[in-house]
């Protein structure tokens, strides 16, 4: 399922299938060479078929749920640097027919940017979580600048710096399994426990919006960890939130002071309890393998890897 919203994401379509399993195909040739006997391939290009048949399926109902089809022209309306590295964007669609603000949005999820950056010679693509559930300014999501590790991000960087109110993006329909449990929203006895690091803040901060929103009695324990105050992403907005909610925790840790978010802390969370946590692979590694050692059922467990969470480029 989480493949498949990827795929919708993308705009892969049952068409595009067959194109791959031609290339794969030919590629299992070329390595395997004289042990890619007629059996061997004939037994690949089965498996092939029915993993794919899988997908178009799953991925026929997506097509049919998305809340617009394809890639769609939308314009920035706002920008907004907050910490050091994120900018969080809020965009309308060009097509003024199109009334955003009737969109019921799902906190977690995300939406696919396609763009055209000139550093590239290929149209890319990546995913960006919605930072807000609230729709009546447009749709908003966030970027963090990926440059970490002599690392330069692509996208990342071309949306800092080349896109700025009134300029044109490419967006497809939110998408994403990464949601609240319907069922414990309004739940006051399970606390809502959300755990993020840098960027990871995004889809939990739509969370928080979407639960404060339905039921402000439910507790919930807030923790934020980034490496000083001047990465503090969303701070303002966070505390806005926190304080319409009745039963709150917030914990604040800077890695550079000293501040470990780590299993010491987990075992100060009451269990049972709904935990959601987004940040590096490292860090979410590190919370999960922590979590499960104090015996958190892992059903209560929930985790998205932050950033663009997957990247395309095509010529």
């Amino acid at each position: 399922m989480q493949i498949g919203h990827k795929h919708r994401a993308l705009q892969i379509k049952p068409e595009h299938y067959p194109i791959v399993g031609k290339h794969l195909l030919g590629a299992i040739k070329e390595v395997l060479g004289e042990g890619a006997t007629d059996e061997v391939i004939n037994a690949w290009a089965e498996a092939y078929d029915e993993i794919a048949s899988v997908f178009i399926k799953v991925e026929e109902n997506m097509y049919k749920e998305a809340m617009w089809s394809g890639f769609i022209p939308f314009k920035v309306v706002k920008k907004e640097i907050t910490g050091s590295d994120i900018a969080a964007f809020t965009v309308q669609p060009e097509d003024n027919s199109f009334d955003v603000s009737r969109l019921a949005l799902t906190a977690g999820q995300y939406i696919t940017v396609k763009t055209d950056p000139e550093d590239s010679d290929h149209i890319a693509l990546r995913h960006y979580s919605l930072c807000s559930v609230d729709t009546n300014e447009g749709i908003q999501f966030a970027v963090r600048r990926d440059n970490k590790n002599a690392h330069r991000g692509l996208v990342s960087n071309h949306l800092h710096d080349n896109v700025e109110v009134g300029d044109s993006l490419l967006l497809s329909a939110p998408a994403g399994d990464f949601e609240l449990n319907k069922s414990l929203i309004e739940q006051n006895d399970i606390p809502l426990v959300l755990i993020s690091a840098g960027v990871g803040v995004t889809p939990v901060l739509s969370m928080l919006e979407a639960q404060v929103r339905a039921n402000p009695q439910r507790p919930i324990i807030w923790a934020y960890a980034c490496q000083n105050q001047d990465y503090h992403a969303f701070s303002g907005r966070v505390d806005k939130l926190l304080q319409q909610a009745e039963k709150v925790q917030s914990h604040i840790f800077y890695f550079e002071e000293g501040q470990l978010l780590n299993e010491e802390w987990l075992k100060t969370l009451p269990n049972p309890a709904d935990v959601y946590v987004c940040g590096s692979m490292a860090f979410m590694d590190s919370m999960i393998d922590g979590l499960m050692a104090l015996e958190h059922s892992g059903d209560n467990i929930h985790y998205e890897p932050f950033g663009p969470k997957m990247s395309l480029s095509v010529g």
